[in-house]
């Protein structure tokens, strides 16, 4: 498999994750590189344009007179429009990839996991991990137990009235 930037590793995350039949990517593949840096443009600022517009409409400081719920409607204002700038900028990480083959790279990274799961190689597997690591998750396994156990006996044979 081929050794992507970390740029490209978000795009494909970003693709392999919430884009999944592609219907962004296919749709930004078949325009131009102008057409698709004028969309990215006026995405982010219809966003912003569109939060402020929002925010002037609903004038908040006359509805409410509580300062808190201003500040916390305040906050989820600026929360909405942080979220709504880091998806678009996840939707300009697609310009790294624009040009990768992503059925190859789909099949390629089936092919890899299938491989895995065939021969038992995941990261949450107990014998696929250090002896340390299998003894430190038995050791904290059976203190907790060990302790639920104490605590459930006391309140059996102890009255708790």
């Amino acid at each position: 498999m081929k050794k992507y930037s970390a740029l490209q590793q978000i795009s494909l995350w970003w693709y392999r994750t919430f884009d999944i039949n592609g219907f962004i990517f296919y749709s930004l593949k078949t325009f131009g590189k102008l057409y698709r840096f004028t969309f990215y443009i006026f995405l982010t600022l219809g966003i912003f344009a569109f939060m402020f517009f929002i925010g002037k409409i609903i004038n908040i400081n006359n509805l409410v007179v509580e300062e808190e719920l201003v500040a916390i409607i305040n906050n989820l204002c600026y929360f909405i429009l942080i979220t709504g700038t880091l998806l678009t900028g996840l939707i300009v990480s697609y310009e790294f990839i624009i040009e990768e083959d992503m059925d190859n790279y789909l099949m390629q990274r089936r092919s890899q996991k299938d491989a895995i799961m065939l021969n038992k190689k995941q990261w949450w597997r107990l014998r696929n991990m250090h002896f340390l690591v299998r003894l430190a998750i038995y050791l904290i396994l059976y203190l907790i137990l060990r302790y639920v156990l104490i605590k459930t006996s006391l309140l059996a044979f102890v009255d708790t009235y």
